[in-house]
């Protein structure tokens, strides 16, 4: 079994634009966002970035909340939304060459899933505008963090979630999974769980993808 990360794998995530719009959006410069979300976090915002489970916005809306503490300002929640989601989109020379790929995956017998750290905003947009993008792999297969409430960085804990509900379901052990993901916290985290990863980025090229899954002994 196959199974794919979405952002910067299948499609593209822009954090250039996502940090220009908000830097905008708050009346702040991208520098201003980028201290605030990669540097000490008071203990007054910690409380909007904590996941409650169950919370079908996962984290989106308390990131949002944490920069209207931050900055001292009060925007409409939907055009941060809308931010959130224009981050993520289509790489049109990327996607035919992907949708081909993945069908010849199909064709070969292999199942095919997904395992994303999105929040439900992205999320919602991979399922319907991009929806396209996932033709061939199987909608019970397809993992979600905010549905999970778990990240991939909590590894190995969501990997052996999602990887014990797979062989509970399919004649498949974690052995012969793969997962492909651009981020190497994450392929350490599913080595960690049992089964084989791929970094792999979406300017990487397929045809590498490709030779690395037949070092893997999958025959597409």
């Amino acid at each position: 079994m196959i199974l794919w990360d979405f952002g910067n794998v299948i499609a593209a995530f822009s954090v250039d634009r996502f940090l220009e719009d908000v830097a905008s959006l708050f009346s702040v410069t991208p520098f201003e966002v980028i201290a605030f979300m990669e540097g000490p976090m008071p203990d007054s915002t910690k409380q909007f970035i904590h996941v409650i489970e169950g919370d079908s916005h996962w984290n989106t809306h308390r990131i949002f909340l944490a920069f209207c503490s931050r900055f001292g300002k009060k925007c409409e929640y939907e055009m941060f939304e809308k931010i959130f989601s224009n981050a993520l989109r289509e790489d049109y020379e990327h996607s035919g060459r992907f949708l081909k790929f993945s069908r010849r995956i199909h064709g070969a017998g292999y199942y095919q899933g997904l395992i994303s750290n999105a929040n439900a905003i992205h999320a919602k947009k991979m399922e319907y505008e991009l929806g396209h993008l996932l033709a061939y792999i199987s909608k019970e297969f397809r993992y979600y963090s905010w549905s999970m409430c778990l990240r991939k960085s909590e590894s190995p804990v969501l990997f052996n979630k999602v990887f014990g509900e797979i062989e509970s379901k399919l004649e498949i052990k974690r052995a012969d999974m793969v997962f492909i993901d651009d981020r190497p916290e994450n392929i350490e985290g599913c080595k960690a769980a049992g089964a084989h990863a791929i970094e792999f980025n979406i300017g990487d090229g397929l045809y590498r993808l490709e030779e690395k899954l037949a070092r893997l002994g999958f025959s597409l």
